[in-house]
């Protein structure tokens, strides 16, 4: 009975132990996450040392405003925001999302929809823009 008594008070001992609440005052050392990168004051910084394939700097309320191919439609946005609308061969596709700086004389446009791909312009001028796969060559709309 004896030999029964010592392995029981270990085990109480155990379970007490591991049931007692762990010390709260403890200082906590994971730090709190990132922002998304989108939403950094780094991104604003980025989208206003844009320039054209000339060298001529672009401030990103300059480069905003409607930009024309036949019927589609690209629409960047100060802010850093587009929506696109393309029709080819008599589909119309949509897209919206961000638009950011991606080297020299050039933005990158990336949907929101995970499933769209990013598409990357060359920045001819303020008033002219290609994209890089040589598919589509926007003109700025001019006022009527």
């Amino acid at each position: 009975m004896r030999h029964l008594i010592a392995p029981l008070a270990v085990l109480a001992a155990l379970t007490t132990a591991a049931c007692s609440p762990q010390d709260s005052a403890a200082p906590a050392t994971a730090e709190a996450p990132a922002p998304p990168a989108a939403m950094t004051e780094d991104s604003k910084t980025t989208q206003a040392s844009l320039m054209d394939t000339k060298g001529n700097q672009i401030a990103p309320a300059a480069l905003a405003g409607t930009f024309v191919e036949a019927e589609s439609e690209l629409v960047l946005l100060a802010d850093g925001s587009y929506r696109q609308t393309l029709t080819t061969a008599g589909a119309q596709l949509s897209s919206d999302g961000i638009w950011i700086p991606a080297g020299r004389a050039s933005i990158a446009l990336t949907p929101i929809d995970k499933a769209g791909e990013t598409v990357r312009f060359t920045l001819v001028s303020v008033d002219d823009i290609r994209s890089q796969d040589g598919l589509h060559h926007f003109k700025r709309k001019q006022a009527p």
